[in-house]
């Protein structure tokens, strides 16, 4: 039935190329030629070929949890056999009468969930909607539409000390400021789940479900956690009282209203773009002051340029704070560059595919490569296997390619290969088609993970949201490298991740189009925070935490966990942030960015690593305080 379904949707992605000349100006600093090779696909191929893997999941698929299942890896959140969800861009906010054409044609459209462009950053505002495949057509078919992009994309969660390490408890304390606990400050976290029952979490102001329906009338009211911890632990390290631990383990602003946003699905806990964005307008909507997301996944183009990005700077510029936690990609060897000249090839690209079976075994990899030259929209980079033996069988499969507003080519390609028992490394090699101008640097990502490359490159693997022009992106250092657990065992990993480092696994910078990423470091490496109650999900032994700290032999309630990412490092900033705005309710995003990086550990020095360094909870508000005040020259 599932199957039958789409395969009876009509849709193959076949509109015209074209439609409607493209009046858009430039953007500052960046050439209307890819704003016009953009926009010259009305359609994103992209939305075909989701719509194909989908096809190919719901053969395998008995149920939709099977189908969620199988999509996720393929970097794909939404499960609908029959429709797309997508950013509808047009060139202005639309009366009743374009809605309800739009409405006319098949698409299910909110009017509420419009996000405008960003002047500087992106041409077009977008809807987000719900398009059948077989209306597809005809809703790029209205003059008013200039382009229907895929949000369809995963986002996966990233997944004490804290706050002496970085001044917080200084603030909490009144000392060198007056006492701060971020009250009156609104904080929202979108994010998997979150336990309610937690005696540390605060009641939210509100909380909703994003993954069901579209709006505030559909929007589930059940944010509980089911297949991961995550949510629960990053809530408690921004707000979570410490009323459990005797004030021991306290979130950076307990005194924050907290608003909850669950994007995280109930199979995989994956979160869709889509679902993303809904969350961002939300906490725009009802006047959050500073937003914290610990999830991201590699975006197509990886230039910021991307409806979840522009809905980052939106909301931004609309007088909210974003965070978003960098990645945890550093460390995983699934990136890689390659300088590719025109008309010639690059060097061999080497990459190992494991097999701890004692017999042959099929695998298969998604390789993107992103780059960016002097002609956007030609497409001209493409990849070939080389040398591969025919035992392999191998199959490399050509799934898309595209081009951004701000003319950053992608193009995505499958491989399928037979690799021996232990193991065997294949290689690649990328060709330029075109016969003249630059020589791009060429990103190559193995996006499932089943590849490693033989020459890594751990620099430009920051995740999106985090990649958005406007967002606060975070590194983790390492602040805790051992602890006791609750049952009294010490548990060391220095050996790993050595304490007083940033983190081997925190993700890198630059953006691909070379904007400083991440912006700022914090706290990340075994953080203790509230530990969901939820059966099986916060339950490994290592990193269970007694509740008075003391952790002698396990019978002493055990309502805290440690954990470690960049996902812990986010809500530390967001809650400095609050305890910022709560100091100076005043305060501008771009006054809060400025205070907090001026102020980081490194600010005078700052790489594509660590950013402006880590965070200094007690300068930065220190310096929130004074602007604005008589004297002051920032304003």
């Amino acid at each position: 039935m599932l199957a039958a379904a789409i395969l009876a949707s009509g849709w193959s992605g076949g509109v015209a190329e074209g439609g409607p000349p493209a009046v858009v100006a430039a953007l500052d600093g960046r050439d209307s030629p890819a704003i016009s090779a953009w926009l010259a696909r009305k359609v994103s191929p992209v939305i075909a070929w989701r719509k194909g893997l989908k096809e190919d999941a719901l053969a395998q698929a008995r149920n939709m949890q099977e189908l969620r299942k199988a999509l996720a890896p393929a970097g794909v959140a939404e499960v609908n056999p029959t429709a797309a969800r997508c950013a509808v861009y047009v060139d202005q906010q639309l009366d009743a009468n374009s809605l309800g054409l739009l409405q006319a044609a098949g698409a299910e459209i909110d009017a509420n969930l419009y996000v405008p462009p960003v002047p500087g950053k992106h041409p077009l505002g977008f809807y987000l909607a719900t398009i059948p495949y077989a209306a597809v057509d005809a809703v790029a078919a209205q003059p008013f539409v200039r382009r229907i992009c895929s949000v369809e994309g995963a986002l996966t969660p990233l997944t004490d000390v804290t706050a002496q390490l970085i001044g917080a408890d200084l603030v909490h304390a009144g000392m060198g400021v007056a006492p701060l606990d971020g009250s009156g400050v609104k904080l929202a976290i979108a994010d998997s789940g979150l336990d309610l029952t937690h005696p540390d979490i605060p009641v939210p102001v509100e909380a909703f479900d994003m993954t069901d329906g579209v709006d505030p009338a559909t929007w589930g009211l059940d944010v509980s956690n089911t297949v991961t911890d995550h949510g629960t632990h990053v809530t408690g390290i921004a707000v979570e009282s410490g009323a459990a631990s005797g004030g021991k383990y306290m979130g950076m602003a307990p005194g924050a209203d907290l608003y909850f946003y669950k994007v995280g699905d109930d199979v995989t806990a994956t979160a869709s773009e889509a679902d993303t964005i809904e969350a961002i307008c939300r906490a725009k909507d009802v006047g959050a002051d500073v937003l914290s997301m610990s999830l991201g996944g590699f975006s197509l183009f990886m230039d910021g340029s991307e409806p979840l990005e522009q809905a980052v700077d939106a909301a931004v510029a609309a007088g909210m704070t974003v965070v978003a936690a960098a990645g945890n990609e550093a460390a995983k060897d699934a990136h890689t560059t390659a300088a590719v000249p025109p008309g010639g090839a690059s060097s061999d690209i080497v990459f190992f595919f494991d097999n701890t079976f004692p017999f042959a075994f099929r695998k298969n990899e998604s390789f993107r490569i992103v780059w960016r030259d002097d002609v956007p929209g030609d497409l001209n980079l493409h990849m070939e296997l080389v040398n591969v033996p025919s035992s392999a069988s191998p199959v490399l499969l050509e799934d898309v390619a595209d081009v951004s507003a701000r003319g950053t080519e992608t193009r995505q390609m499958t491989l399928l290969l037979t690799v021996p028992p232990g193991g065997g490394f294949f290689t690649l090699r990328l060709t330029n088609a075109a016969a003249t101008g630059q020589t791009p640097t060429a990103h190559v990502y193995a996006l499932k993970g089943a590849a490693t490359f033989s020459n890594p490159d751990p620099s430009t693997t920051v995740l999106s949201p985090a990649l958005a022009d406007s967002a606060i992106a975070v590194g983790a250092w390492v602040h805790r490298d051992n602890w006791i657990n609750a049952s009294g065992q010490l548990i060391d990993v220095s050996s790993m991740w050595p304490a007083g480092a940033l983190a081997g696994y925190s993700s890198r910078g630059p953006r691909i189009d070379g904007l400083l990423k991440p912006d700022v470091t914090a706290p990340g490496c075994y953080t203790i925070a509230a530990r969901d109650s939820t059966p099986g999900l916060a339950d490994k032994p290592e990193n269970v935490i007694d509740n008075d700290g003391l952790n002698l032999n396990g019978s002493g309630p055990a309502q805290y966990f440690a954990r470690a990412g960049t996902s812990m490092a986010a809500p530390v900033v967001a809650g400095t942030i609050a305890l910022m705005l709560q100091a100076n309710p005043t305060l501008s995003p771009s006054e809060v960015y400025n205070a907090l990086t001026s102020t980081a550990g490194t600010a005078a020095t700052p790489n594509n690593d660590r950013g402006f360094g880590m965070i200094d909870a007690l300068s930065a508000v220190q310096l929130a305080q004074r602007i604005g005040m008589p004297g002051d020259a920032t304003r």
